[in-house]
């Protein structure tokens, strides 16, 4: 009476939890608002914001105040009079620096927006995994469950039939210990159901899960679509253009720094006041480095190889993508057809085994064990075609992320 009471909750709950769940929109809205990633992946635009902003600013004016021989009371022949000198200089940029700081700036912010974007499909598919989990983790529960009442459904008439002297006892026995080993099995599937859906709630950072089933279309299927339209959608996905944004950000490098090569120029004007003689002159001056040891080669060459080194990682990630589109899409026309093969043919076939069966053995036609056989073969055939619909939906949600087309 203990277990049947634990399976009667169970399945109590099971019901309860249709009214108390969860769609994908409403947890991608919970994730949005908590995933500390996406908010520093957003903090990350605005630091570039700021720093497109301050490299774009004027360098500063610096103003100079010198007193000379401000102790000298009466000036000699060896010693200068008194002096004060005013000076204001200015450093002047050459060669486009600030601009080429401005452009790199800027394609650095734009690497910074395609990060965000990735962390953000990346957090969506791992949602849309956890999601096809506890469905998945869900239905093998109900499964579960649905086995067991069958066993015991079984397990009476064998009884029954013992009772009557139909039947050897041995036949009850093996009925009682295959009604004992779903039980556990029961449990096993709930505490696996239970344990997605905590991993699914984890995502916006609530410990405990405030539902009870999610809502997810599992045994929906639909072809794939065509792969040259997938290989072609994958070019505007962020990954693309983030890895092309780089190598301008690396062209955008060897600019300023050729830049930075060129020597700035320093205007200085200022006045100078003579105390003894209580008059004044103005001063004016203009420096210049002579490059003849620094002329910024080590960053230009270091440049140099940075965008060699962007440029083989955007190969990279065009090489990646477009081999884990052709993979993805090979699992997922494979998932496609073994659903259409299970729900098409094996699976209605096994079930009207299974009512025929069922029939025939009420009717004295078939034994014990041609029932047991019949539910066996459709109870895995269910769980088979649970796990093609699981490898069906896991690969179409992450050929999605990798093409970036909606399927």
């Amino acid at each position: 009476m203990g277990m049947r009471k634990v399976i009667f909750i169970m399945i109590v709950l099971c019901r309860v939890g249709h009214a108390q769940s969860i769609d994908l929109e409403t947890a991608w809205q919970r994730i949005k608002c908590y995933a500390p990633s996406i908010a520093g992946a957003d903090a990350a635009i605005l630091a570039q914001e700021g720093m497109r902003e301050q490299v774009g600013l004027l360098i500063n004016p610096v103003l100079e105040v010198v007193g000379d021989n401000l102790g000298v009371g009466r000036p000699t022949e060896d010693v200068e009079p008194p002096t004060t000198t005013f000076s204001l200089s200015q450093t002047l940029e050459l060669g486009g620096k600030r601009g080429a700081r401005c452009r790199l700036a800027s394609s650095e912010k734009c690497v910074a927006y395609w990060d965000a974007q990735i962390e953000r499909a990346d957090i969506y598919l791992a949602l849309l995994l956890a999601f096809i989990d506890v469905r998945t983790a869900q239905e093998k529960w109900c499964i579960a469950t649905k086995r067991l009442e069958v066993t015991e459904k079984i397990t009476l008439v064998a009884k029954k039939q013992v009772e009557n002297g139909k039947l050897s006892p041995i036949y009850e026995k093996r009925a009682r210990i295959e009604m004992m080993a779903q039980s556990l099995a029961v449990r096993e599937a709930f505490s696996l159901y239970e344990q997605a859906k905590i991993g699914l709630a984890s995502m916006w950072g609530s410990k405990c899960p405030d539902f009870e089933s999610v809502d997810f279309e599992l045994y929906g299927f639909v072809a794939p679509p065509c792969e040259s339209e997938l290989l072609g959608c994958f070019y505007q996905t962020a990954d693309f253009k983030k890895a092309q944004q780089i190598v301008s950000s690396a062209s955008e490098n060897i600019s300023l720094q050729r830049a930075n090569a060129i020597p700035d120029v320093t205007v200085l004007a200022g006045y100078r006041h003579f105390y003894d003689s209580r008059t004044g002159a103005f001063l004016a001056g203009v420096g210049i480095p002579i490059p003849l040891f620094n002329r910024n080669q080590g960053s230009v060459k270091s440049a140099c190889a940075g965008l060699n080194q962007a440029k083989n990682a955007f190969e990279d990630v065009v090489r990646l993508g477009e081999e884990g589109i052709s993979v993805t899409y090979a699992r997922l026309a494979s998932a496609y057809e073994e659903s259409e093969l299970m729900y098409r043919g094996i699976w209605k076939e096994a079930a009207e085994t299974v009512q025929l069966t069922e029939s025939g053995y009420n009717k004295g036609k078939f034994e014990y064990l041609d029932l047991l056989d019949a539910q066996k073969m459709l109870f895995e055939i269910q769980e088979r075609y649970l796990d093609i619909l699981y490898e069906y939906h896991q690969s179409r949600a992450e050929l999605a992320r990798i093409s970036g087309m909606q399927i």
